[in-house]
C-alpha cells in the first residue's frame, strides 16, 4: 500500500446567496519517500474548484483533478492556473517548471463542467517522482448542469502538446496523425488550439478526422480535388479508407463577399454526406495570435459528435450532429487515427497549431 487518505470532511457554506461547497482533506502520508505528502484545501462554486495546496513531505511536481459524473463516466478537470510557482499548463493537468518540496505550496484553479445535474466526486491528485497519489477527495453534491467545454475523459490520453506542432508557410497543408485507441463506447473528445500568424487573406483553416482507418497510408481530399461528393471544397486532406470516418473544418475564408463556414461530413474513400453553415466571419474581429479553440466531443450512447469553434471577438459556436443521420454506426472498439492539419488553400495566413490533446474513456 502506497499511502493512507483520510475520509473528505464537507462543509457547505451560502455566501452573497451562491451555495460555495468547501472541503479539507489531509493526505496522511506516503510510506515511500518517492511520494510526496501534501494537504489542500478545496472550495467549488459554479464549476471552478480552487486547491491550496502545501507540500508536508517530498516532493510535488505536479497535479491533477479527476471528477466523476452521475452516470459514472469520469473526467479530466480544465486546469486554469496556478499562483505561486511556474506552471505548464496542458489538457489535463498543472505541471511545475520546478517542483515544491516540504513547506512550499501552490494555489491552483480548474474548471470542471456538468453535462447534468447531481452529485459529481472529485479527486485533486499529486504527481511526484514516483508516481500519483491522491491529495484531496470530495463531492459536489448539488451540481447544476452547465454543459461540455474542452474536457477530456479520464481514460486514455493521447498527444498532448504545448509547443507548435504543426504550422506553414505559403500555399500548401500540413498535419499530424494521432494513434488512437477506441475502447467501443463511452467518449472520445479531440481539443485543439490553433490560430494564424500573418496574412494576406484567410482560407481552409482547420481540418479534424475521428474514426479514420488506422491502416490508412494514402490521403484523399473530400472535395472538388478527390471524391467531390460534399457541398465545399478546400486543399483539406483526410486519410484513405472504406470505413466512415468523421470530418470536420472551420473554413474561415474571407475574400470580401464571403464569411466562412463550418463544415462537417461522414466520409470515407468513396462517398459522403455532409452539411454546411456560415460562419459570418468577420476577419476584421480577429488578429494574428489570436487563440483559436476547437472541441469535438463523441458521445456513443447518442452516437452524436458535439463541435464547439470559439474564435476570439468573432464567434463561439456549438453545434451537436446525430452521426446515424449521417450513415455512421457506433465505431466498434479498435486502433484508429485521429487527423488534425491546417491548410491556406489559395490563401497565405501561416496557420498554425499549438497545443492539441485527445482522450477516449468515460
Amino acid at each position: 500500500m502506497k499511502g493512507q487518505v483520510a475520509t473528505p470532511i464537507i462543509v457547505a457554506a451560502a455566501i452573497a446567496a451562491a451555495a460555495i461547497l468547501a472541503v479539507a482533506l489531509i493526505y496522511m502520508g506516503a510510506l515511500s519517500a518517492d511520494f510526496p505528502s501534501a494537504s489542500a484545501s478545496v472550495t467549488e462554486q459554479n464549476g471552478v474548484l480552487i486547491a491550496s495546496i502545501t507540500v508536508l513531505r517530498g516532493s510535488l511536481r505536479g497535479v491533477a483533478l479527476i471528477y466523476t459524473a452521475p452516470d459514472g463516466s469520469s473526467w479530466y478537470a480544465k486546469p486554469i492556473y496556478c499562483l505561486g510557482p511556474q506552471t505548464q499548463i496542458t489538457a489535463a493537468s498543472a505541471l511545475f517548471e520546478r517542483p515544491l518540496y516540504s513547506g512550499q505550496g501552490a494555489t491552483c484553479a480548474f474548471q470542471m463542467w456538468y453535462p447534468a445535474a447531481g452529485s459529481y466526486g472529485f479527486d485533486l491528485v499529486g504527481i511526484g517522482a514516483g508516481g500519483v497519489v491522491s491529495v484531496a477527495r470530495g463531492v459536489v453534491p448539488t451540481a447544476r448542469a452547465n454543459g461540455y467545454s474542452g474536457q477530456l475523459p479520464a481514460g486514455n490520453i493521447y498527444s498532448p502538446s504545448r509547443t507548435p506542432s504543426i504550422g506553414l508557410a505559403g500555399n500548401t497543408y500540413n498535419f499530424t496523425s494521432i494513434s488512437t485507441y477506441w475502447p467501443g463506447r463511452g467518449y472520445l473528445a479531440v481539443e485543439v488550439k490553433w490560430g494564424y500568424t500573418n496574412s494576406t487573406c484567410l482560407a481552409d483553416g482547420l481540418y479534424i478526422s475521428l474514426f479514420a482507418p488506422s491502416n490508412a497510408r494514402a490521403l484523399v481530399a473530400p472535395s472538388d480535388e478527390g471524391l467531390g461528393v460534399l457541398p465545399f471544397g478546400g486543399a483539406d486532406y483526410v486519410p484513405a479508407g472504406s470505413s466512415p470516418q468523421i470530418f470536420l473544418q472551420l473554413n474561415p475564408y474571407d475574400y470580401g463577399l464571403e464569411d466562412g463556414s463550418f463544415e462537417f461530413a461522414v466520409i470515407n474513400s468513396s462517398s459522403g454526406r455532409g452539411l454546411v453553415r456560415p460562419t459570418g466571419f468577420d476577419v476584421s474581429k480577429s488578429w494574428p495570435a489570436d487563440i483559436w479553440t476547437a472541441y469535438l466531443l463523441y458521445n456513443s450512447s447518442s452516437n452524436t459528435l458535439l463541435a464547439e469553434w470559439i474564435v476570439p471577438g468573432a464567434f463561439s459556436e456549438v453545434y451537436v450532429y446525430n452521426l446515424t443521420d449521417y450513415g455512421l454506426a457506433r465505431p466498434p472498439a479498435g486502433n484508429y487515427i485521429t487527423v488534425v492539419g491546417v491548410a491556406n488553400g489559395g490563401c497565405a495566413a501561416n496557420w498554425r497549431v499549438y497545443s492539441y490533446a485527445a482522450a477516449s474513456g468515460g
